[in-house]
């Protein structure tokens, strides 16, 4: 896991911070969480940030999902250990103004938490374990992006 600080202009925190305060879902929760999601359009929103996320990535990957994440005391309770579907994720964190909502992984057998700060980024292969803990007061709101790694079309002399 690294963690990368200011991936986010002002601008965006700005634009991102409009959508979470008029916050609408455009996603059902999991079933394995509760995670109540607003999808982006990759193809038009974030398109700076995107650029910036990409030099932190090994070569071969490419962007297919960006979401925001709202996390209450209503909607992670008990979240499991879980890894994501993506090959690597980017939690970057759009507020701090909430009590609890950590964000936990395993790591040589121990559970290691990490303090929400805003504009920092996690970046996580899919092998991490990871889950949110309890948000006890307040909101938590993280941008999500997934990436796929490309796979390389197989050569034939035919």
């Amino acid at each position: 896991m690294n963690i990368c600080k200011n991936l986010l202009s002002d601008k965006e925190l700005f634009f991102l911070n409009s959508i979470c305060s008029n916050f609408v879902k455009t996603q059902l929760p999991h079933n394995r969480n509760n995670y109540v999601r607003k999808n982006l359009n990759i193809k038009e929103e974030l398109l700076e940030y995107q650029k910036r996320c990409s030099k932190y990535l090994p070569d071969g990957y490419q962007l297919y999902d960006l979401w925001i994440n709202k996390v209450t005391n209503k909607t992670n309770i008990d979240d499991n250990y879980h890894i994501d579907v993506a090959d690597l994720s980017i939690i970057t964190y759009i507020n701090e103004n909430f009590e609890g909502g950590e964000f936990q992984y395993i790591f040589k057998n121990e559970e290691i938490k990490v303090k929400p700060i805003i504009n920092y980024s996690l970046i996580i292969n899919k092998e991490i374990e990871h889950r949110v803990l309890n948000v006890t007061n307040g909101e938590r709101f993280s941008l999500i992006s997934f990436y796929k790694k490309i796979q390389k079309k197989q050569k034939t002399l035919i």
